[in-house]
């Protein structure tokens, strides 16, 4: 069976991606995956979410990075266990072996539908052309950038990578496509001359053409109030990644939602005033994923009920 995701690092992934983005859609997905066509009924989908708790009144998202060990296995058991739980959306990551029409085909079987994907920097700078079109095939609207290595984490790398996210998002704008950049901590780190990455990318992106996904964990990590941020930013950071932060002897670590010290009902209340289009619930290494799902899902239902 080819795999979502390869047992690597994000890192090791996206060099990966780099290398393989002229062929991204060659490879299959699941072995006896059904072919576009002769996939089973929408119904399906909507049954097997009904064992789920009730539908909040705005799509709840997954970031399949939480589960990428229990997609290598079996990529179509998850995703209908994501679907039984109650969740609407996904965002894909690390899409190298995606045949797209295959991955469409499993996930309208379980009523899901993926509006973005992370995207390797080096892979979009290498064929861009590849990359959108899987974004295209899967029906998506948000190509993300998720990572940078540390050699590009200066001024001059950083004002690099917005030319370049500048450059994404015009061709992506062509497709009818979006461009956006998801951060972690580092991006926050003032460099020499006061400013900091995001500064940098903020400043230096055209606000037509690229978008932000804030990763809510890491700017609270990086010491920032995201609801501040997201004010002063409105309507550049249309996509939230909402992962939650205990600390845990000393240490500030990711949680399921609901368990830890980020407030997303104060955030959620005014996500229409903020302009937010989607999130996704995650968590870098869930210790039980299904339990991480369960808690996660049935907290934001609660907020948004």
């Amino acid at each position: 069976m080819d795999n979502l995701f390869d047992t690597l690092t994000r890192r090791e992934a996206l060099r990966r991606a780099a290398m393989l983005a002229g062929g991204v859609m060659a490879a299959p997905l699941l072995a006896g995956c059904p072919r576009p066509g002769t996939e089973g009924a929408v119904g399906e989908g909507t049954a097997a979410r009904a064992a789920g708790t009730a539908q909040p009144g705005r799509p709840v998202g997954l970031q399949l990075y939480s589960v990428r060990h229990q997609l290598e296995p079996d990529a179509a058991g998850t995703l209908q266990q994501v679907a039984q739980i109650g969740y609407n959306q996904v965002e894909t990551d690390d899409t190298q072996n995606i045949n797209a029409d295959e991955f469409g085909a499993v996930l309208r079987r379980n009523g899901l539908v993926t509006p973005s994907g992370h995207f390797g920097i080096d892979a979009l700078r290498q064929n861009l052309d590849a990359s959108l079109a899987v974004a295209q095939a899967l029906g998506q609207r948000w190509v993300i950038v998720p990572w940078l290595v540390e050699g590009e984490r200066n001024q001059a790398g950083y004002s690099r990578v917005a030319a370049d996210l500048n450059r994404f998002g015009q061709a992506a704008r062509e497709r009818g496509l979006r461009v956006a950049y998801h951060n972690h901590e580092f991006e926050f780190e003032r460099l020499e001359g006061g400013r900091s990455g995001m500064d940098i990318l903020l400043a230096e992106t055209d606000p037509a053409l690229v978008d932000f996904e804030l990763d809510l964990f890491w700017t609270v990590h990086a010491g920032h109030d995201p609801l501040e941020f997201l004010t002063r930013h409105q309507g550049r950071m249309p996509l939230w990644h909402v992962k939650d932060m205990a600390d845990i002897r000393g240490e500030k670590r990711m949680v399921p939602v609901g368990q830890g010290e980020i407030d997303f009902g104060q955030l959620f209340a005014r996500a229409e005033e903020l302009g937010l289009q989607h999130f996704y619930v995650e968590h870098d290494d869930p210790e039980d994923p299904t339990a991480f799902l369960r808690t996660s899902y049935q907290h934001v239902s609660q907020l948004l009920s």
